[in-house]
């Protein structure tokens, strides 16, 4: 499931001319991606996932880059917002 999560955002990004983006997300957030790949393979709400992904990508066929935009934020925050439950359910993988 990581690797199709990982391939949506390149997608999304390449789309948007942000290629370099992405690239530099990737170098740069090694815990960021540690954090979503842990809790993609923790995480049992797939239709959750899939829906907001089906959200993101139903507001770019439609050209509504504002929809768009707050649909992507809503579900890159739900890293944030499950950061320290993750860090709490695997210590080990973390300073």
């Amino acid at each position: 499931m990581f690797e199709a999560d990982e391939e949506f955002h390149k997608i999304i990004f390449e789309g948007s001319d942000k290629k370099r983006i992405w690239s530099s997300i990737n170098d740069v957030s090694t815990e960021f991606q540690r954090i979503r790949m842990l809790r993609l393979t923790a995480n049992s709400s797939w239709n959750n996932i899939f829906n907001q992904h089906k959200e993101i990508f139903d507001a770019i066929r439609n050209k509504d880059p504002e929809r768009a935009e707050e649909y992507m934020k809503e579900h890159l925050n739900m890293v944030i917002f499950d950061k320290e439950k993750v860090k709490e359910s695997y210590p080990s993988y973390f300073k």
